[in-house]
């Protein structure tokens, strides 16, 4: 975590005023290993698929991006491309992002975002934009040409958030069986 110095008063227990404090600015890290209480890591799921409002099976859902997690951490094989990234503060997981490397359909690479969830705490801050560029970066450093983002949303919100840049790709049809 990364700390921030914020100028604001604040009385020290003698009552002499302190001129500043020290806030967490929230840290964004690929992690390797498994390093937020899975507590806080089962809340942020289930709170990601609350706010997405899943048809179907919930718990199916976030038993698979439970998997996804897993895939990208401590059962990830060198070279597979899985990445789990967390947004921590002093109160603990603030956000995640899952994603991995893959080759697009023009055969060449493209760091392919399956999911990101940002608590309410941040959203509206500009950290997404701030943290959108760290992920554009790590993509280019792994030979990256694209990057994509699965969503149920429409592009819309994309835009608005992270620029109009980001630009409609495909349509993903299902069908039940």
């Amino acid at each position: 975590m990364q700390l921030d110095t914020v100028m604001e008063p604040v009385t020290q227990s003698n009552g002499w005023p302190n001129s500043c404090s020290v806030k967490w600015k929230p840290s964004l890290t690929l992690c390797r290993k498994i390093t937020v209480p899975y507590i806080q890591i089962d809340e942020a799921v289930n709170n990601f698929a609350k706010e997405v409002d899943v048809k179907g099976d919930v718990v199916g859902f976030a038993n698979q991006t439970l998997e996804g997690i897993a895939a990208a951490t401590f059962l990830r094989k060198e070279g597979s491309g899985n990445d789990f990234w967390t947004l921590e503060d002093e109160d603990g997981l603030q956000g995640y992002v899952i994603s991995n490397i893959s080759k697009d359909v023009d055969g060449k690479l493209c760091y392919w975002i399956s999911q990101a969830w940002l608590s309410k705490k941040y959203r509206g801050t500009g950290l997404v934009k701030e943290y959108w560029q760290t992920l554009k970066d790590y993509a280019k450093q792994n030979f990256c040409k694209h990057i994509l983002i699965v969503s149920g949303r429409g592009n819309r919100a994309y835009q608005r958030l992270l620029g109009r840049s980001l630009t409609e790709y495909a349509t993903i049809l299902k069908e039940d069986i």
